[in-house]
């Protein structure tokens, strides 16, 4: 039928922007997925990688790649893990045969081919999953996360490459096996428009009515342009359109408005013409605009709402219009209107009739040329005792109708007639049964009259007791059947679970209408899901469709098949309530629930688990990372939020029976931040002695073993209470450790131990019988290390223990240096106003200071921070922060500051990390001290603690700090002796006591003498006799004069003395104090 076109077209059109975001930069693109194969997945799912770089190579070394469960790093597989620009890298799994695999034949080969290092990329890929490719650093480079979008054996691949990564730019790919290594089949075409989303506006109209045409006509392709959109109407060209440029991805919409036409279906077909577009599938799009047919266009003629046993009800119509009408989705319908009985695509010609039947059983009884009509979808059961029939046209519009009752005379097998087809169908009068011989004017008879025999399982109405059965208990099912038919019969009830019959009874059925309830008794059954099959054999039956039924027995699991181990009612911020059980036997996990003091059960996810398998249960997903990947973890919505200090909780089963339960309050072991632990998994669960808070350094161990669990074995040593003695030893001084084990479990032990320090075993032994709570103290022998702190460990070996980690102790011996390993070498104790007290320390060998200090007489000890000494370098101890010293020697502050220094009196100690002294002095008025001016010893290797090994720095400042003594002797003879007086003298020119007398007896025969008066400013003010030569022994003489031949001043000066000898030039060296003085 060609349409009538009453307005002339017209075209609205506005741009739709669908907005793409484009990444600036990707390093790498994850471009196809294959995760669902047909039959196994393994080894054949892959993952496709691009390097979109036209410029770089992709090194892959060290990367890695994760799905929700697990990772995987990425390894080379002959091909390197570099992947050019440009160019094509493949994942496969680790068992994957590159040369004889599935895509063997179809990867390319420049495909860089990489490999995971274990037999599946991440868990194995499923089909709802997320993949992450992480960089060498553990940096998420790309990801990838979906849902079951292809069918199995299609790959999943990204359309466009540089638009961003999200669900619409993916697809199926078009062939099975997806294009590994190949450009993607889904990528789109350079030139390809797409026409969608055509709809018309009403999509049903009456005659002389008009409708609004629109559509899309989308950019899918890579390039601009402007496509023509050309309209049909039932294959008759309408209309075209220029829309304009449209861009990659952008879409245009359309308006038209068409009609009006006549009655039936017309085709709106709409396409797109573009040059170079090669996709020509998705150039054009159809719908249909219906035109409703006038009322009475059909009439309806006769019925048989009760037809006679085997034959169909049906209704006869007459084409009253002037037209032949095709009947493709008209409708026939009974007092539900919404029900789509509809009609096939069978024309029936002008005045013509049809018949419209429940099934086919009436066709060969029509007379030829008249249509024979089984609807889609069954026919309307037509009540016997009333009902309404409509018919429709394919636009529900209400063609016909008629509404009988009882009162029209309804027979078994005769149909209703009406008397004239133009008469009006609703009114009762225009119908009687009808008089043919057959029951109805097709000719041949109806009935609807009950079958003989009907017997029907009533599947809905079966039950069993108890209605929560344990594995002990049997069960009664009550199986109802219902007599359907006209005669009693007998029949049989069987039983069925897995293919397998468990129990079948015989009965006799009641009178037509009567139902009777069979007992089976069957059981018991294990716990879980029972399904049951019951069918029901009655010989002759005339309809066995009703003769099956369905039901489900539901039995309990005993108490404590799974029990409470472990629950977090009071987390922080970064902690989740959860609650920790643990699996006694092998089970299905389905149907079950937790809940708290409501004892309202939250539905829990189903899982099969192994006796010993943990579950945790969560609040959310805030801890998940840190529980086992072996344990099962739930995360129910809603959670049965634990109140912090009083609740219960309440582990229920399928059938809603408590398999364990307890209640906590404040007198239970409860922490903030920390978990509550059972002690062993089987102990009762509402005991609170027997639980305990989790160790404090871990806070909570969901689906681990418990920190605080009390195992079959279990031997533990108490590091904290491990003691040596002697106290401190000396290097390779024997050493006797005393290590404290008890044992913690159930069970006694026994086992061995070994002590390692350095990696290297030091000792070991064995230790007997170890009661249960009981503490034995072991001990072995062994040699002192070098002098410092040295750490160590002591393992034990017990067969069988189940916490091995407190069967590994840590322990540390502290060494004392020797005597002397750090010597003192000079002190400053009385200074003045502008200087800092100090004390010049010099280390041996190479030492570690750290811990060690410095203490005075009173018991003031400061330490020292951690410093490494060189061997004979000068180390200064001060407070002072300012104090400067040359570069090659090393500043100490002690923690405090230095002890102070009394003028007059003082012991100054020098502590090694063990607190032994390493050396010390006790300094009192009558050693060298001045003020000033430090004590500095002559040599370093003398006695610290000798007052004659110590005398007054006669350098230039008074001290010399950070280097070596002014009063430094290389080498002391072993002879010598020098005597100067009177001391004091008093050189007036009085004759008495004028000049200062140098007696000296050399260790040589001959020397070179440099005497040297030094004032108490360091300053040299005379040089009495300078490069001289003495012999062995003699006298010498100084008048008190200064080089400028002025007296000296009255005070105190420091003679210093150079002998060198005149062979060997060994020098001796003395430095003598003397006071000038007037006369008494």
């Amino acid at each position: 039928m060609i349409p009538r076109l009453i307005v002339s077209p017209r075209l609205i059109f506005s741009i739709i922007v669908f907005s793409q975001t484009i990444p600036v930069s990707q390093q790498i693109l994850i471009t196809e997925i294959m995760y669902d194969l047909d039959g196994s997945d393994s080894p054949n799912e892959f993952v496709e990688l691009y390097n979109p770089s036209t410029t770089d190579t992709l090194n892959l070394d060290g990367w890695s790649i994760q799905d929700r469960s697990s990772t995987d790093e990425l390894i080379e597989s002959g091909y390197g893990l570099k992947i050019p620009p440009l160019s094509y890298g493949l994942i496969l799994e680790g068992d994957y045969a590159i040369d004889s695999g599935l895509y063997q034949s179809t990867i390319p080969e420049n495909a860089i081919l990489i490999k995971v290092d274990d037999s599946s990329i991440g868990n194995g890929l499923s089909a709802s999953d997320s993949l992450f490719l992480l960089d060498s650093t553990g940096l998420i480079i790309e990801t990838l996360g979906w849902e079951d979008w292809v069918q199995d054996g299609f790959s999943l691949e990204r359309i466009r490459l540089h638009i961003e990564n999200n669900p619409s730019n993916w697809s199926q790919s078009l062939d099975s096996l997806g294009s590994p290594g190949l450009m993607n089949s889904v990528r789109p075409d350079s030139i390809d428009f797409a026409i969608t989303g055509i709809t018309i506006s009403p999509e049903i109209i009456s005659l002389n009515e008009s409708g609004t045409l629109t559509g899309l006509v989308a950019n899918v392709g890579l390039t601009l342009g402007e496509p023509e959109i050309l309209v049909y109407v039932n294959g008759e060209f309408f209309t075209n359109e220029f829309p304009g440029n449209i861009s990659e991805l952008d879409t245009v919409e359309f308006e038209l408005e068409m009609g009006p036409f006549e009655s039936g279906s017309q085709t709106i077909l709409i396409t797109i013409n573009m040059a170079g577009d090669s996709n020509q599938s998705n150039n054009s799009d159809s719908t249909f605009l219906g035109v409703r047919y006038e009322f009475r266009t059909f009439v309806l003629n006769e019925f048989m709402p009760r037809p006679a046993s085997g034959l169909p009800e049906f209704v006869e119509i007459v084409n009253v219009s002037s037209s032949p009408v095709n009947m493709y989705n008209w409708r026939i319908t009974d007092n539900n209107v919404g029900t789509n009985y509809g009609l096939g695509a069978i024309t029936i010609p002008a005045n013509g009739y049809g018949v419209i039947a429940a099934d086919s059983n009436l066709i060969d009884s029509v007379p030829e040329g008249i249509p024979y009509i089984v609807p889609n979808g069954g026919f309307p059961t037509l009540n016997n005792s009333g009902d309404i029939i409509r018919i429709f046209d394919p636009y529900y519009t209400q063609i016909d109708s008629l509404t009988y009752s009882t009162d029209w005379g309804i027979s078994q097998g005769i149909s209703l007639e009406k008397y004239y087809v133009n008469d009006v169908s609703s009114n009762q009068i225009n119908w009687a049964p009808s008089t043919s011989p057959s029951g109805f004017t097709i000719g041949a008879p109806n009935s609807v009259t009950p079958a003989n025999i009907n017997g029907a399982l009533l599947s809905e109405l079966i039950f069993y007791s108890p209605r929560i059965p344990t594995e002990s208990d049997e069960v009664t099912l009550t199986v109802p059947i219902l007599n359907l038919g006209s005669s009693i019969f007998e029949g049989l009830v069987q039983i069925i679970e897995n293919e397998s019959m468990i129990h079948e009874s015989s009965f006799t059925s009641g009178n037509m209408g009567d139902t009777v309830l069979i007992n089976v008794n069957i059981g018991p059954f294990s716990s879980g899901f029972h399904e049951l099959n019951i069918f029901l054999t009655v010989e002759n039956d005339d309809e066995d469709e009703n003769n099956s039924g369905l039901d489900t027995v539901k039995v309990r699991f005993p108490f404590g098949t799974i029990m409470l181990n472990e629950f977090m009612s009071a987390p922080n911020n970064d902690q989740s309530e959860f609650v920790e059980c643990i699996a006694f036997q092998d089970l299905e996990m389905k149907g079950w629930g937790i809940g708290d003091n409501h004892k309202e059960p939250m539905g829990l996810a189903s899982f099969f688990i192994s006796s010993g398998d943990f579950i945790v249960i969560l609040s959310d997903s805030t801890i998940i990372d840190i529980i086992d990947n072996e344990a099962h973890v739930l995360i129910p919505s809603p959670f049965p939020s634990l109140n912090n200090s009083a609740d219960g909780i309440y582990l229920f089963d399928h059938t809603g029976s408590i398999i364990d339960s307890l209640i906590y309050d404040s007198d239970w072991p409860l922490s903030s931040e920390r978990s509550t632990e059972k002690k062993r998994p089987s102990y009762l669960s509402n005991e609170p002695e027997n639980w305990e808070v989790a160790d404090e350094g871990i806070g909570s161990t969901p689906g681990f073993q418990n920190s605080k669990i009390i195992l079959d074995v279990d031997g533990m040593i108490l590091a904290d209470s491990i003691f040596y003695s002697p106290f401190p030893p000396f290097p390779d001084s024997a050493v006797t450790l005393n290590i404290p084990i008890i044992n913690i479990g159930i069970e006694p032990l026994n086992g061995t131990f070994t002590i390692e320090m350095n990696d290297d075993e030091i000792g070991n032994n064995s230790f007997d019988f170890i009661a249960v709570n009981d503490t034995v103290w072991i001990t072995s022998d062994i040699i002192a290390p070098s002098s410092g702190i040295h750490e160590g460990i002591i393992i034990l070996d017990i067969s069988d223990d189940g916490n091995p980690e407190n069967d590994i102790a840590p322990f540390s011996v502290s060494v004392r240096y020797p005597f002397g390993t750090v010597l003192i070498n000079e002190f400053f104790a009385v200074p003045d106003s502008t200087q800092s007290e100090f004390v010049e320390i010099i280390p041996q060998k190479n030492v570690n200071v750290n811990n060690w200090s410095i203490m005075d007489y009173g018991g003031s000890k400061r330490i020292f921070p951690d410093f490494n000494l060189d061997s004979f370098s000068y180390c200064v101890v001060t407070s002072d922060s300012s104090f400067t010293i040359p570069d090659s020697s090393t500043l100490i502050f002690p923690v405090g500051g230095l002890p102070g220094l009394n003028n007059t009196s003082e012991t100054i100690y020098l502590l090694d990390h063990t607190e032994s002294i390493i050396d010390s002095i006790h300094y009192n008025e009558d050693w060298p001290l001045m003020a000033s001016r430090s004590s500095e010893k002559y040599r370093l290797s003398d006695e610290s603690s000798d007052m004659k090994n110590w005398g007054i720095s006669v350098g230039e400042i008074g001290q010399t700090p950070g280097t070596q003594n002014s009063l430094f002797f290389a080498d002391l003879p072993s002879k010598g002796k020098i005597e100067l007086s009177p001391n004091p003298f008093s050189p007036d020119g009085n004759g008495i006591e004028d000049e200062l007398i140098l007696s000296y007896n050399l260790p040589f025969t001959e020397a070179a003498l440099r005497w040297e008066v030094i004032d108490m400013a360091g300053r040299i003010i005379a040089k009495p006799y300078y490069n001289y030569y003495v012999g062995q022994n003699g006298e010498l003489s100084w008048d008190g004069k200064r080089d400028n031949g002025d007296f000296a001043r009255i005070g105190i000066y420091i003679i210093k003395l150079s002998f060198r000898d005149a062979s060997s030039s060994k020098l001796w060296e003395v430095v003598k104090t003397i006071v000038l003085a007037k006369p008494l």
